[in-house]
C-alpha cells in the first residue's frame, strides 16, 4: 500500500515541478491561450484527435473487446482511418488556421 501512496506522491511532485518550469515561460493570459505561438501545427492536429478517443479509446474499447472478443477488431479500422484524418485535419484545418492567426497578429 506505501507503494501506491508513493508513486501517487511522486507523480504529483513531477507534474507540480513542470507547472512552475511551464509557469516561467508564460507572461500573460494571450501567451498561455495561444502558448506563445510557439507550437507546431502539429500539436493542434494530436490534440484534437486525442481529445475526442483518449477515454473512449482506453476504456470503452478494451471493456467492449474483453465482452465481444475477436469481433470487436473492426475499431482498429476505424482508428486507422482515425490516424489518416490527423494528417488531414493538418493540411486542412491547422495550416491555415497557423497563417490566419499570424496574419492577424492574434
Amino acid at each position: 500500500m506505501i507503494e501506491k501512496y508513493s508513486m501517487l506522491v511522486l507523480y504529483l511532485t513531477i507534474l507540480v515541478i513542470i507547472s512552475i518550469i511551464a509557469s516561467k515561460r508564460v507572461n500573460n493570459i494571450k501567451g498561455y491561450i495561444t502558448g506563445n505561438k510557439t507550437l507546431g501545427y502539429w500539436v493542434a492536429a494530436f490534440s484534437a484527435q486525442t481529445t475526442g478517443e483518449s477515454a473512449w479509446l482506453l476504456l470503452g474499447v478494451t471493456g467492449m473487446g474483453a465482452m465481444v472478443g475477436y469481433s470487436a477488431y473492426w475499431v482498429v479500422v476505424g482508428e486507422l482511418f482515425g490516424v489518416h484524418e490527423v494528417k488531414t485535419d493538418r493540411k486542412l484545418v491547422s495550416i491555415p488556421l497557423q497563417r490566419l492567426l499570424h496574419a492577424r497578429n492574434t
